[in-house]
C-alpha cells in the first residue's frame, strides 16, 4: 500500500476535534503521514494525535478556547445565520489561502477540509490536489427528507408539516446562496470557474464524508458523493481517565456533560446538579475544562470534575444528560444509554430531536427548572423502552463502524 502524506485542514468548533483527529490517528496507524492545518488552540490536541502542525496566517486563528477569543461566538444573542455566514463565506478566501500557501509550500497527497471551511475546499481545488469535505457530524445541507437541524423539527408525513419542512429548507438555502459572491471571489482569485451556489463546493470534492451513521439520521435522498463514514468516537487527549473501578457502585449512576466549549451553560449546570440532588443517584458531573468545578454548589450525592474521559465512565452509567453534541450523542447510544438532552445551539437541537425521533430518551429547554429536570430523570429511568430502543441502534452502528468503509475512498 503506498504511503500518503494528508493535510488535515480544520478549525476549533471544540467537538469538531476528536472525531476528526480519530481519522488522523487510524490513518497514522496504516503508516500514512497528516499535517494539521489549524488555529493555535488546537495545537496541543494536534501533536497529541501525532500530526505535524501547521497554524493559520490568514483565517480565523484563536489563542484558546477562552470566550473572548473565539471569533465565532454563538452564546451573546448574535443571529445564527450570521455567525455561519462569518464562517462558511465571510473567511472563505483567508482559508483559501492558507490552505493553496500550505499545498506551494509542501507536497500532500491528499487533503481532508473540515465541511465548514468552503474556503478550505477552494483552496485545495485550486492547488489540484485530490480533496474530500470531512464534517464531524452529519452535514447542514438541507436533503430531500431531512428537516433543517437548527430548529430541532421532526420528519413528517403530515402533508402540511412535510409542505412547512421543503419550504424552511428553500428558505435556508436562499438565504445562504447570498454567500456565492464571497466565494466566487475566493475562486477568482485562483482562476476557477464561479459555482451557482456556495454549497456547490462540496460537488467539487472526490467525496464529502459525514463521520455519522445513516442510521442515525433521518431517512433522506443524498447526492452521489456524499458517504457515511460512521461516527469516530475517540476522546480528547486532554479527558482524564477517572477509575471508577474501585467505587463500588450502589445507585443508579448518571453522567452530566455539556460541552467542551463555553455556550453560557453555567446555570444549567446548576439546575441539574440540583435537581440530581433531590434523587437517590450518583451523579457525574464533567466540565469540559469550561468552568471549574469550584464554580458549583455540589450536593453529596454528586462528583464534579474539570474534565474527564467518558468512554471509562459511560459502561458504568443508567442515563446521560447532555447538550446534544454528536459526540457525546453518539457515545451514549454506543454505551447504550438513554438520554436526556438539554440544547443550546449549532446542530444540538437536530441531535436531539433524533434522539426523540429514535425514542431514545426526551429533550428539554435549557430555560427547564430543576423540578422539570428531575421528573424527566425519574421518566427516563423507570421506563426501560429507552433503553432497549438505544441499544438496538447502537447494535446498526456498530456493523457500520466495524466495515470501515472509509478506508477504500482514499487510495
Amino acid at each position: 500500500m503506498q504511503k500518503l502524506h494528508f493535510l488535515l485542514v480544520m478549525w476549533d468548533g471544540g467537538g469538531t476535534l476528536p472525531p476528526e483527529l480519530t481519522i488522523a490517528r487510524k490513518l497514522i496507524q496504516q503508516g500514512h503521514s497528516v499535517s494539521v492545518l489549524g488555529e493555535d488552540s488546537m495545537e496541543q490536541e494536534v501533536l497529541a494525535a501525532r500530526c505535524q502542525f501547521f497554524r493559520y496566517q490568514y483565517a480565523p486563528n484563536r489563542i484558546d478556547r477562552s470566550p473572548s477569543a473565539n471569533p465565532f461566538p454563538d452564546w451573546d444573542g448574535g443571529s445564527p445565520f450570521k455567525i455561519l455566514k462569518k464562517l462558511l463565506f465571510e473567511s472563505a478566501s483567508a482559508y483559501a489561502q492558507d490552505v493553496y500557501e500550505a499545498c506551494q509550500h509542501q507536497s500532500f497527497d491528499r487533503i481532508l477540509v473540515d465541511g465548514f471551511l468552503i474556503g478550505g475546499l477552494v483552496g485545495a481545488e485550486a492547488a489540484e490536489v485530490p480533496h474530500f469535505a470531512i464534517w464531524p457530524a452529519l452535514d447542514l445541507i438541507p436533503h430531500p427528507g431531512r428537516p433543517p437541524d437548527g430548529l430541532g423539527l421532526l420528519p413528517s408525513k403530515n402533508i402540511f408539516k412535510k409542505y412547512r419542512n421543503q419550504l424552511l429548507n428553500s428558505v435556508f438555502i436562499k438565504v445562504l446562496k447570498s454567500g456565492r459572491k464571497q466565494i466566487n471571489q475566493a475562486r477568482n482569485n485562483y482562476g476557477l470557474v464561479p459555482l451557482l451556489h456556495p454549497f456547490d463546493q462540496y460537488h467539487q470534492a472526490e467525496e464529502v464524508w459525514l463521520l455519522s451513521s445513516v442510521h442515525f439520521d433521518y431517512p433522506i435522498h443524498p447526492p452521489k458523493n456524499l458517504r457515511y463514514i460512521g461516527p469516530q468516537l475517540d476522546d480528547p487527549s486532554w479527558a482524564t481517565a477517572r477509575d471508577l473501578s474501585h467505587q463500588k457502585k450502589e445507585k443508579t449512576r448518571i453522567l452530566v456533560s455539556l460541552g467542551s466549549t463555553y455556550q453560557a451553560q453555567k446555570e444549567v449546570y446548576q439546575n441539574i446538579i440540583t435537581a440530581l440532588g433531590e434523587l437517590a443517584v450518583e451523579g457525574i458531573v464533567t466540565l469540559g475544562n469550561v468552568y471549574p468545578s469550584s464554580a458549583f454548589e455540589c450536593t453529596s450525592n454528586v462528583a464534579i470534575y474539570d474534565n474527564a474521559s467518558h468512554h471509562v465512565i459511560l459502561p458504568t452509567c443508567d442515563l446521560v444528560i447532555n447538550h446534544g453534541g454528536h459526540g457525546t450523542v453518539m457515545k451514549s447510544i454506543m454505551a447504550g444509554l438513554p438520554q436526556l438532552v438539554i440544547p443550546f445551539g449549532r446542530d444540538q437541537f437536530g441531535n436531539a430531536a433524533r434522539v426523540t425521533y429514535g425514542q431514545m430518551g426526551h429533550r428539554l429547554s435549557k430555560n427547564a427548572s430543576p423540578k422539570r429536570i428531575k421528573a424527566k430523570i425519574v421518566e427516563l429511568l423507570e421506563d426501560r423502552a429507552f433503553t432497549e430502543n438505544t441499544i438496538k441502534l447502537a447494535k446498526k452502528i456498530k456493523e457500520e463502524i466495524d466495515q470501515e468503509k472509509w478506508k477504500s475512498f482514499l487510495y
